[in-house]
């Protein structure tokens, strides 16, 4: 018997509220200026809608990565809260630290995902080539998100990307978020092979 998990009704229940309230936000003007756009409320749909095609094709093939839904909200939030405090431009530290966090959150559901599709004796016997895969896929995510948010500046008059180094530094963090989140990772599992602790964080 199908049924959908609690975890993915509760997830789905905030996107909405999430979404309603980005809206209202819009079109009441509950914040000044240019904080939030139209252009970037259609694109965290985009990305949600997305989510849930990837849920829907891995569940078809028996790799269930649920999980990720309540992930990705928290970095929604964490994207919201940046945006509201103008990180960008009033704390740069808050911003690099959103996609430093971001990207940890991510390489944790990349993780997670090839745990559940590889067979266990892959990871067992190729840890690091494992991470390189995580890596490879958490850090080509966050050069796409670069491009778009280009290419909405460019055609929409967005302001997205910010002064001076600011892709170059977003791409650093989101390769250190992931990269920290690996080396935890691996550093847990040789501490799991040479007895040290009985089993690793997943």
């Amino acid at each position: 018997m199908n049924y959908t998990p609690r975890v993915l009704i509760i997830s789905r229940i905030l996107f909405f509220a999430y979404f309603v309230f980005y809206f209202l936000c819009l079109v009441r003007g509950w914040f000044p200026g240019d904080i939030l756009t139209t252009y970037w409320l259609v694109y965290l749909i985009g990305v949600y809608f997305l989510a849930e095609k990837i849920y829907s094709a891995f569940l078809k093939r028996g790799v269930d990565v649920v999980y990720a839904f309540p992930i990705v909200f928290l970095a929604y939030m964490v994207n919201f809260s940046s945006m509201l405090l103008k990180g960008q431009e009033n704390f740069p530290f808050l911003n690099r630290a959103e996609h430093f966090i971001t990207y940890i959150l991510a390489a944790y559901i990349v993780w997670q995902f090839f745990l559940r599709y590889l067979p266990q004796k892959v990871w067992n016997e190729h840890p690091y080539y494992t991470s390189i895969l995580v890596l490879a896929l958490t850090t080509l995510s966050g050069v796409l998100n670069e491009i778009i948010e280009l290419f909405m500046d460019v055609n929409f008059g967005t302001h997205t990307i910010g002064p001076m180094y600011d892709t170059s530094v977003d791409l650093v963090m989101n390769l250190l978020g992931a990269g920290f989140f690996l080396c935890i990772q691996l550093i847990a599992h040789e501490a799991e092979k040479s007895g040290i602790i009985k089993k690793s964080v997943q």
